[in-house]
């Protein structure tokens, strides 16, 4: 009971919440709050363990939700499910200990991982005063139950409803596939294709489309992209805006999410919370890295952005980028403690040692290597004695100089990559901030697509072609 109760108050000092009892000071709160610790925590782990993919799960009181139509679940107790695809919102309470409540909520999202890896999902951990409306439209997820279909003939599948569209493969004639939509003309149906949406020419199928819905665009999940939002409410806490959403993806995946209308790749572990600047999203990487546009935000560090649905803008928000300091270092780890049945595998973020020596050899050098050659990197400085400090007092020549130097004989498989790193001398200050909507750089004109499945497939006919 107790490891449960030091759990409990670290993850709301991590969310950044701090519990204020009417009549009890900060050090009574051990005698204040035990049937919450207990029962929180053992109730989030033991209810919420077996969740499935594209599942939301009640995970400790109080959580509140509406939903995309009437819905025979019932969803008001710990251990409850709903299918994602029903949730409209969903809103976890900010904790008052005196009722016994703390909203915690579980959420298993497809996102973007292909249907090839059953049982594979994004985990969404709730945690306070934390409110998610679904952003991805009824048409967009794939709702309709899909229909089997034939092809008559080899044909080519393609990224887009039209021949303007790249190929992405083809399917021979009398190969059965499965539709879940048709675009507006009824020429093209939308399917899946190695774990994407893809399209193929209706006039090359046989089989019933009159059930499809019509629908444009990509297949997305539902929770895919979500507004995130907290309502400031303190209630009996402090800041309880502060709350916070741990997202997880499986291992060696890179997820695509939308945050508040702004597109992230995720590959690995990150933690969402409202910023400390009033109408702005703080998105902290744990683990792995987060791309945003064209930025990069590795391990360790924090992008802030304007709210879009809060702060109007001419054109995407800026974007800040600025390592993590010492003291949410601290509570960040606090997160390794949650139950490993609720995730896809143990959260490990960074401590201030590692975050320094990121820091130091700056946002654009991270940038530019992957991250399992920065974290060997950090490693091999970490185990020679090397500390941000002995680094800071260097010039950045020498700095960068040191590093390939002490890197040379410990490991020389790593001097490549950081030298194809640093062939755009000079770097700019790691604290400056970053606008991943700068335009891009002119890009050669796009090949267009060769139409050649009938050869590949060794038949006749370019009317297949399609």
């Amino acid at each position: 009971m107790h490891k449960r109760f030091w759990l409990i108050v670290l993850l709301l000092l991590i969310s950044g919440t701090v519990i204020a009892l009417p009549g009890a000071a900060q050090d009574d709160l051990p005698t204040a709050c035990p049937v919450v610790v207990e029962d929180a925590l053992s109730i989030l782990g033991d209810s919420c363990g077996g969740i499935n993919r594209n599942e939301a799960c009640y995970g400790y009181y109080r959580v509140e939700a509406s939903f995309t139509q009437e819905v025979v679940e019932q969803f008001s107790d710990p251990g409850d499910f709903v299918p994602l695809p029903l949730l409209d919102t969903i809103r976890t309470l900010p904790p008052v200990l005196a009722n016994d409540q703390w909203g915690l909520a579980l959420l298993k999202v497809q996102a973007n991982i292909p249907n090839t890896l059953p049982g594979q999902a994004v985990t969404f951990l709730l945690m306070g005063d934390v409110t998610l409306e679904n952003a991805v439209a009824a048409e967009a997820m794939g709702a309709a139950e899909p229909v089997t279909l034939t092809t008559t003939t080899g044909i080519n599948v393609r990224s887009g409803p039209s021949t303007n569209f790249n190929i992405l493969g083809s399917l021979a004639s009398g190969v059965e596939f499965l539709a879940d939509g048709i675009n507006d003309t009824g020429g093209w149906l939308r399917i899946e294709y190695a774990g994407e949406s893809a399209w193929l020419a209706s006039a090359y199928a046989s089989g019933d489309t009159a059930s499809l819905p019509v629908v444009s665009g990509e297949r997305l999940s539902p929770m895919q992209s979500f507004y995130f939002s907290t309502s400031g409410t303190d209630l009996e806490c402090n800041d309880a805006r502060e709350a916070s959403l741990v997202i997880q993806g499986p291992e060696d995946l890179t997820i695509d999410l939308t945050v508040n209308g702004v597109d992230v790749e995720l590959a690995s572990s990150m933690l969402v919370r409202a910023g400390n600047q009033a109408d702005h999203i703080d998105l902290i990487a744990l683990d792995g890295r987060v791309q945003i546009d064209d930025a990069v935000v590795p391990r360790g560090f924090w992008a802030t952005f304007p709210d879009p649905r809060r702060v109007a803008l001419e054109g995407p928000p800026a974007l800040d980028i600025a390592p993590v300091s010492d003291v949410l270092a601290d509570r960040l780890a606090r997160l390794t403690e949650i139950d490993s049945r609720l995730l896809n595998y143990p959260l490990a973020p960074p401590d201030f040692e590692e975050i320094s020596l990121r820091d130091t050899l700056g946002l654009e050098l991270l940038s530019r290597l992957e991250e399992g050659v920065v974290e060997d990197l950090v490693g091999q400085l970490r185990e020679q004695g090397t500390t941000a400090a002995d680094l800071a007092a260097l010039g950045e020549t020498e700095r960068l100089d040191a590093v390939r130097e002490r890197l040379g004989e410990t490991a020389p498989a790593l001097r490549d990559p950081l030298n194809d790193a640093l062939r755009n001398n000079p770097l700019p200050s790691a604290s400056e901030p970053i606008n991943p909507t700068a335009p891009p750089a002119s890009e050669s004109a796009e090949r267009q697509p060769t139409d050649n499945v009938g050869a590949a497939l060794g038949e006749a006919g370019s009317a297949a072609n399609s």
